[in-house]
């Protein structure tokens, strides 16, 4: 059936990516052609499902074939909405998004702070199914790591100095075969209840940092960090305004509306302190009013040498800043020529700033 001029034309895009040391995944979003970003996203275990069995287990069938796009490493395609697939198979890969969405929920709802989260496999050189997360929460000297397992098991201390430690105490419960814990299971049966549709949604939204639902109980709501919506002073708002809708802050760095608008879709910003990436999002000047905000609590760093930036993160891994990512250099296994200097290292990583 081709689409008539009054349809809704949906577009896919596919890619796989180490989410996580050791732990790669597939990766497919949906948005609807002329939106710059996904409204369902689905994240399997790379090499557990063909694309095409991957959506339809969620309630998309693929139109016609991928084209592969070489620069962003990605497949694109258009899909439209389908009957869900039945059977055992499909239902175990619904069953991988429920986990994640309901050990994220768990997870946020004990720990607001909890961002960064990294899939944990069990041992075993064929395991592929992660068995829990590690997060992080806090910055700086306070950082700290906590952990949720897929059985929706949630550590309720503040957590552990190392990441490790956090990875470890999910595989040691989930060797011990404990059954899922009792507040679990309510959450679990609402999730169950859900359309494979709007399991791809709530996961979109959860990836985002957000956990609503609207108000019918259906669709998952979009939800935006705070720092998005800081003050302005009364300047020229139009030309501070992104396309998402959002003012970026008189006192940013860089140009975060021109990077927002020139964003390719699923890329990310991150805020960069000396610890790293501590906070990511979809909106360039959403980061960079967050920076703004962690600058504004920070009494240790002088007015004109900001501890807080943003810049955009690399596709393919997480915390990582695009144009300076170490885990794509050692991927490659090239070390940088001599002739790149500090100095030209400072101008690549301004030109990703100024998007």
């Amino acid at each position: 059936m081709s689409p008539t001029s009054g349809e809704v034309r949906f577009l896919v895009v596919c890619a796989t990516v180490l989410a996580s040391p050791g732990y790669r995944e597939d990766r497919i979003s949906i948005r609807r052609r002329g939106e710059a970003d996904a409204f369902a996203f689905i994240a399997l275990p790379h090499g557990i499902a063909s694309i095409r069995d991957a959506l339809a287990a969620f309630g998309w069938r693929l139109r016609g074939s991928l084209e592969y796009v070489a620069g962003p490493n990605e497949e694109r395609g258009e899909v439209e909405p389908d009957q869900p697939a039945a059977g055992a198979a499909m239902e175990e890969l619904r069953e991988i998004v429920r986990s994640e969405i309901l050990a994220r929920m768990l997870a946020l709802l004990a720990d607001s702070r909890a961002r960064h989260f990294q899939a944990v496999l069990p041992e075993g050189d064929d395991a592929r199914v992660p068995v829990g997360w590690t997060f992080r929460n806090g910055l700086g000297p306070a950082v700290a790591y906590g952990w949720v397992t897929a059985k929706g098991r949630v550590n309720n201390v503040v957590g552990v100095p190392h990441r490790d430690e956090a990875a470890g105490t999910v595989r040691q419960w989930h060797a011990s075969g404990t059954d899922a814990p009792s507040h679990s299971e309510p959450a679990r049966e609402i999730l169950r209840e859900q359309s494979p549709a709007d399991l791809a949604r709530l996961l979109s939204t959860i990836r985002r940092g957000g956990m609503a639902l609207e108000a019918d109980g259906g669709c998952a709501a979009r939800v935006f960090p705070a720092g998005a919506l800081a003050p302005m002073k009364g300047r020229k708002l139009a030309a501070k305004r992104c396309r998402h809708h959002f003012y970026a802050h008189d006192d940013v760095a860089g140009d975060p509306v021109t990077a927002c608008a020139r964003r390719a879709p699923e890329t990310r910003f991150g805020v960069f302190g000396s610890e790293g990436c501590v906070d990511s999002m979809d909106c360039a000047v959403a980061a960079a009013n967050e920076a703004v905000r962690l600058n504004a609590e920070d009494d240790s760093s002088p007015a004109d040498e900001p501890e807080y930036g943003w810049q955009a993160l690399c596709r393919e891994h997480e915390e990582q800043p695009a144009g300076d990512c170490e885990e794509c250099a050692t991927a490659e296994g090239e070390d940088e020529p001599d002739e790149f200097d500090d100095k030209d290292r400072e101008k690549e990583a301004h030109r990703v700033r100024q998007g």
